[in-house]
């Protein structure tokens, strides 16, 4: 984009070379002279530009996390990262997200959590059992008649 000086219609290629002439020919302490046609404009010539819109992720599609009785499952984490909170949210959805959905779910824990106690509240049938139950390799532990969940959080 080329320039043309107001004061003796020059033409540069920039401002810097434009001012630098300016600054060698008239020297350092002369402003340089300001007109209506002066380059860089002024800025009430243009109003400014409108604000960018907000930004906004694409919409991504949906799926739903469908698993398929029976299956293994291992979920781990470090202490705290809400691993137990993730299990009350599958168990709380098992009709949708397990089919067939569980008829009876065992939680086998080392520690008593007062997130088990909502968990009674909110999950009709869970059964809670401190540690690994000595007979759970029996047939006798599991009634086959029902499907089954075991989650072990040892």
């Amino acid at each position: 984009m080329s320039m043309i000086r107001p004061t003796c219609d020059l033409e540069f290629s920039g401002t810097d070379v434009m001012l630098r002439r300016h600054r060698n020919k008239h020297g350092a302490n002369r402003p340089y002279p300001s007109s209506s046609h002066s380059y860089p404009p002024n800025n009430d010539a243009y109003p400014p530009p409108p604000p960018p819109p907000p930004y906004s992720p694409p919409p991504q599609p949906t799926q739903k996390l469908v698993l398929h009785h029976s299956f293994t499952m291992m979920l781990a984490g470090p202490t705290g990262s809400g691993k137990s909170f993730w299990m009350k949210s599958i168990l709380e959805k098992a009709k949708t997200m397990i089919v067939p959905s569980p008829e009876k779910n065992i939680w086998c824990y080392n520690r008593w959590q007062p997130l088990f106690s909502e968990m009674k509240k909110t999950i009709k049938i869970i059964l809670f059992v401190q540690g690994l139950p000595e007979n759970l390799n029996d047939d006798s532990f599991l009634d086959s008649r029902y499907l089954s969940l075991i989650i072990l959080a040892i």
